[in-house]
């Protein structure tokens, strides 16, 4: 066969036979090209697509204040719920179109398709925007099975969890990339914002209680963000043009498939069927309503809350955000997966459960409650968002949609060996309806609606996927390890923390009611935990023996729970009985942390889940 070359980014590849790529070192270093190129073209298509959600129903809203006739003003919610229907059906066919042409081909339409979306908002048009939602969810099909397709086909098992983690960790550069650009715009569109916003408050102040109105975006904005958008999604079309055809050696699955179209619908169909595809699915349901949540419903929050009508940067604050937190979890993966077996899979998944919780409690915290659907002038429950708490929760929502994404691509590729392109289909099936139903519903939702159900969705994801996927031993001491750490880090928080200020606040409770508690009681409580710390130690081993590690770190724990609570009541009684008691939960937590890392470690693994442990116990 006559050879082939072709110069990209100042290499040569050469479009040899698909066996003639050598392993080692050079097989390495072309896939690693590959996932590069393939990241780039996520990088341009996503650039668009993720920054606009974070606007898009503030944008269409601000459309309809100006035309009213010329769009719906939930049309930003319902237009990507279309976006997402059309998802799931085109999911349906995707892999038998993969079978039929090839993942760059895939991945070359699904570019256009991405492509046509931002130009519609330069004649903003209700029926070309629902048409170019439907095309938007046809083209998320595509890229998502040619590039689940690609990377099979240029990866081995020893290098998916790296590949797919480093993949969609610079593929989120994206949100950094989006962010700089809404930044630059808005800067060089809001001379005349202020004038506008002061005009409009002096004029509606009164109907919103004095807070002013809703961030909204002016034409020539939106004229040059979806512009911007638009073209750098092109270069995608250009990169996916470029991108190598050739395989690697020993790769899990190669890209020639002899397989027909109507043969890959049977495929589709059995897979569709599979129990661990129904096993797995509340783990894709919970991927793509939180993916709804905060990519879309939680920054339109931001833009509909009156108190932040000023803080114009805060969408390109957020979109930082996201990217940041998206690369930075993407980078620990894809370095910890080298270093311990399968910690792509369960303990990822722990992670991405703890952290969307968190993302959803912040939310709950710094959020009106209606501002999901409507411009808001209501406070929050706890504080107002500001540049820094936006910027912080954006990271925490990165890191948790990182985490979940790496865990769907990592068990499609491992579940079902044979049958990958439908397995990812399947997945992305689940993911877009749960994303379409979320999205037609959204208007009839409020905060609370998402701050609940996506923690329960959670807890039953976490509860099937664990009993799915395999993990080795190494990863199960992680798994553990990380469990204890973080239930340290629950107990310490509280203790510490109370420690800190517990003679202060006890002398003021005195200096109010002084026959209710002694003044120096904060010191004499100490004493009291100590005392009993003391004589606690004496019989923890041995209760130990007649127990297990675990129940001594639930008992310690319901302990140090019944300290804080009597602040509720104060009372010297409660007070000094609660200390004896939080004295024997030290010595039965610390005994049970010993017994239940020792048991749960080597010893060549027991320094590192010692520090592992510790270590996130002091963020407390």
């Amino acid at each position: 066969m006559k050879r082939q070359e072709l110069f990209i980014f100042g290499l040569i590849i050469m479009d040899t036979p698909k066996s003639s790529i050598s392993s080692g070192t050079t097989t390495r270093r072309f896939e690693l090209l590959c996932i590069m190129m393939l990241t780039f073209g996520q990088l341009c298509i996503m650039t668009g697509y993720d920054s606009q959600s974070f606007i898009l129903e503030s944008v269409i809203h601000s459309i309809h204040e100006k035309e009213p006739e010329r769009i719906s003003p939930y049309a930003g919610y319902y237009g990507q719920a279309v976006c997402y229907l059309a998802y799931v059906t085109a999911c349906l066919f995707s892999p038998s179109f993969l079978y039929a042409t090839s993942a760059k081909t895939t991945l070359l339409i699904s570019s256009i398709c991405f492509t046509s979306f931002p130009l519609g908002f330069l004649f903003t048009n209700s029926y070309y925007y629902y048409f170019s939602s439907a095309l938007n969810g046809i083209g998320f099909a595509f890229y998502y099975t040619g590039n689940g397709g690609y990377i099979t086909s240029h990866s081995t098992r020893q290098t998916i969890e790296s590949n797919v983690s480093l993949s969609w960790s610079l593929g989120c550069c994206c949100m950094i990339v989006g962010s700089i650009i809404m930044a630059i715009i808005t800067t060089v569109t809001q001379e005349a914002a202020p004038e506008i916003l002061d005009i409009l408050n002096a004029t509606m102040g009164s109907s919103v209680s004095g807070h002013g109105i809703e961030r909204r975006f002016g034409d020539s904005e939106i004229y040059l963000l979806f512009s911007v958008f638009a073209a750098i999604s092109s270069l995608a079309i250009f990169t996916f043009m470029l991108l190598p055809s050739q395989d690697v050696s020993n790769c899990i699955e190669p890209s020639e498939k002899l397989v027909s179209f109507k043969d890959g619908m049977k495929l589709m169909a059995d897979t569709l069927t599979s129990s661990k595809m129904f096993k797995l699915a509340p783990t894709f349901l919970l991927t793509g309503i939180h993916t709804s949540f905060w990519l879309s419903i939680f920054p339109t929050t931001l833009t509909f809350n009156m108190h932040n009508s000023k803080l114009i940067y805060l969408p390109a604050i957020y979109g930082f955000g996201i990217g940041v937190g998206e690369t930075i979890m993407g980078l620990i993966i894809s370095t910890l997966s080298k270093r311990i077996k399968d910690f792509g899979l369960k303990p990822t998944m722990l992670i991405g459960c703890v952290l969307t919780t968190i993302f959803c409690f912040v939310a709950l915290l710094s959020t009106p409650f209606n501002a999901t659907v409507t411009p808001s002038h209501e406070d929050p429950l706890l504080f107002q968002p500001n540049r820094v708490t936006v910027f912080l929760v954006a990271m925490i929502g990165g890191m948790s949609d990182c985490c979940l994404c790496s865990v769907r691509s990592v068990i499609c590729a491992l579940a079902m060996p044979k049958r990958r392109a439908q397995a990812f289909s399947v997945s992305k099936i689940y993911q877009s309806l749960g994303s379409c139903v979320i999205f037609f519903i959204s208007p009839f939702l409020n905060l609370y609606h998402y701050v609940f159900g996506i923690p329960i969705l959670c807890l039953l994801a976490g509860i099937f996927f664990f009993r799915q996927a395999v993990m080795n031993q190494r990863s199960y001491e992680f798994l553990c390890a990380f469990l204890l750490g973080m239930g340290q880090l629950c107990v310490m928080t509280g203790f510490d923390t109370e420690s800190f200020i517990l003679e202060t606040v006890i002398h003021s409770i005195y200096e109010r009611e002084p026959e209710r508690i002694s003044s120096y009681a904060g010191y004499y409580g100490q004493a009291v935990i100590y005392v009993f710390y003391m004589l606690a130690c004496l019989i923890s081993p041995s209760i130990i023996t007649v127990s297990t590690p675990k129940t001594s770190l639930v008992f310690g724990a319901i302990f140090f729970t019944a300290f804080p609570l009597g602040f509720l009541f104060t009372n010297s009684y409660y007070y000094y009985f609660s200390s004896a008691l939080l004295g024997v939960g030290l010595a039965l937590y610390y005994q049970g942390q010993g017994g239940y890392l020792t048991s749960h470690s080597t010893r060549n693994t027991i320094e590192s889940n010692v520090s592992l442990s510790w270590s996130l116990t002091c963020f407390w």
